[in-house]
Order: C-alpha cells, then structure tokens, then sequence
C-alpha cells in the first residue's frame, strides 16, 4: 500500500517512491510501478543490473541502470555461515537477472533464491519456512525488508541500514557488513553456554548447600562464604566473554 510521507513524497513499498511539484507527478522505480500508473515503458535488453525506470507526468523519461557488486570479505564470510551448519538462501525484490547472477557468484542453489519478492511476499515466505519446523535469520537493511526482519527468529540490520529497519532487528552491525555475522553468531552461542553453565553452577549450589544449612551442618558464616564464593564464581566465568 502507498505510504504518504509528506505532502508531496509517496513511498510504494517494494515498487519505488512518486512525488509532485511544479513540473508535476514524478515516479522512479520498477517497471510494474510506472505500467500500474499508465506509463508505456520499452522493453530493455538483458542485463544483470537492476533497473529503475523513471517517468514524469505520465511519459516514460528514461532508466538508471546499477549493478551489485560483492564485497571481497562476503564470499568468506558465507563460507563460514555454512560452516557453523547454516543454510542459505536469499529474498529480493531484484529482476530474476541480476538476482541470479549474485546467487551463481554467492553459489546459492536456485531453489533458496526468491526474486521479485514485495516486503509481504519476503514476509510470507520466512512465515513458511518456519511453519515447517525451521528456525530462520534474516539479514536486511532496507524499509523493504523491515516486515521480513519482524517475521524472523532473528533479525539482523545491516551496516547503513535504515532506522526502522535497525529498530525491528535483534542484531545490529555496526561496521563490516556481513562479514562480521559469523563472528556475531559465535559470540551469541558462546554467551548461551556461558549462561547456561552459570545456572547449572547457582542451581547446583542452592540444592546442595541450602539443605546443609537448614539441617545445621553448615554455619552460617560457612554458607555466607559459600555464597560469595558461588557469585564469584559466576562472575568469573561470565568474563570468560571478554576474552
């Protein structure tokens, strides 16, 4: 749906943005925008960039041509992902071109890799991967990926993304891009562990120490030390992280 978002700049989710002023309506974005409000729009060769189309007052004016291009540290960084037992896919809003060209260069297989996906359609489709028992990461940082960013088990925003998208996420990378989400990941797993030690240690304590005090075997200063002894222990352990 349109989203007004000021008195002359309309944002169409997934689709492009059309604003007026004295020249008159302006739109910039896909193909299926411009056509949904009357414009004719060539046909273009094929490419593997993405396009967007551009038309003012119902004529078609011309179209930017931008290709994607990898970061040298990307390739590693999924490599690893894989390594630590992720699978991979990837959702887009981009034409089966130049979508599948970054997906032969990532070496995604073709059934992980949805193009020309609206922010509902990106949603929808995290929907039914968790519905068959799959716990699913997105990774986005567009105002196109926010509705897909709320549907995941984890939500991660990217390096310069948006605030709303940063907003929704659970995980926000400051710097480096993807290729410090392997990195994220192993600090998330290793602070579960941690975790779960320090509770089975302050569980273990209060079921063990707490009877021999209640039974008079232990003194209370015993069991003061002790205590102090158990948080220390789990602070120790806790710093363990920093390291």
């Amino acid at each position: 749906d349109p989203r007004p978002v000021d008195g002359t700049l309309t944002a169409h989710p997934g689709l492009g943005v059309a604003w007026r002023d004295e020249r008159g309506l302006t739109l910039a974005g896909t193909e299926r925008l411009l056509r949904m409000n009357g414009v004719a729009v060539p046909e273009r060769s094929p490419t593997e960039g993405t396009s967007v189309e551009v038309a003012l007052e119902g004529r078609w004016m011309g179209r930017i041509e931008a290709i994607d291009t990898l970061r040298a540290t990307t390739q590693g960084a999924l490599d690893e992902l894989r390594r630590l037992g992720m699978r991979l896919g990837m959702l887009t809003g981009d034409a089966r071109g130049p979508a599948e060209a970054i997906a032969q260069a990532i070496h995604l297989c073709a059934a992980d890799v949805e193009v020309d996906c609206s922010p509902t359609q990106k949603a929808d489709a995290i929907a039914r991967r968790r519905s068959a028992g799959r716990v699913v990461a997105f990774v986005g940082d567009g105002l196109n990926d926010t509705a897909a960013l709320a549907a995941a088990d984890l939500a991660v925003a990217a390096t310069g993304a948006t605030d709303l998208a940063m907003r929704v996420a659970h995980v926000v990378l400051r710097e480096g891009g993807i290729a410090r989400l392997p990195e994220a990941l192993l600090l998330a797993r290793r602070t579960r562990r941690v975790m779960l030690q320090n509770i089975a240690w302050a569980l273990g304590y209060n079921v063990l120490a707490l009877p021999l005090a209640v039974a008079g075997f232990a003194p209370p200063a015993v069991a003061a030390l002790a205590m102090a002894l158990s948080s220390i222990a789990v602070v120790g352990n806790s710093l363990r992280l920093g390291g």
